[in-house]
């Protein structure tokens, strides 16, 4: 039975520290991943590097905004988003006989103009919100319940 060396070779083209470079993935590929974060972790990685910052966030097409305090200014830093999610616009409020109320939060309704106003190539805006569970709750499955003077929102 033959053993198997206690160091392993390492091809040339390895060793070779011609170029000091390193490598990493483009910042495409970054941004596609991106997408499908929420906005604070596109935040938290834009902070991790000058190269995620300028050449990766403005080319995030998606953004996923969870709470009112995230509609701020730092849009303009997103060139190319072209559909927002806004979760924030419905809060779970309570669940009696099967049906599922919400409000409708007043902060979201405030800074959605002014935050939406950045963005120059958008073609799709999706209101809703999220129940306790983590679901989400598109704004077009919702009705205003006109019986409550409280701004209660049902879900069908």
């Amino acid at each position: 039975m033959e053993r198997c060396p206690k160091r392993l070779k390492t091809c040339e083209a390895a060793s070779d520290d011609s170029s000091n470079t390193p490598v990493t993935l483009p910042p495409e590929i970054f941004a596609i991943v991106m997408n499908y974060l929420d906005y604070d972790s596109v935040l938290s990685c834009a902070a991790t590097s000058k190269m995620l910052l300028r050449d990766a966030m403005p080319r995030v097409t998606i953004l996923h905004i969870d709470r009112a305090s995230q509609l701020n200014t730092l849009a303009s830093r997103f060139r190319d988003v072209k559909e927002i999610n806004i979760y924030s616009l419905l809060k779970h409020d309570v669940t009696m006989n099967d049906k599922i109320y919400m409000t409708i939060d007043r902060a979201t309704v405030m800074r959605v103009l002014p935050f939406l106003s950045h963005f120059t190539n958008m073609e799709r805006v999706n209101f809703g919100g999220r129940l306790n569970n983590g679901n989400i709750v598109e704004y077009n499955e919702a009705y205003i319940d006109d019986e409550d003077e409280d701004n209660a929102v049902g879900v069908r």
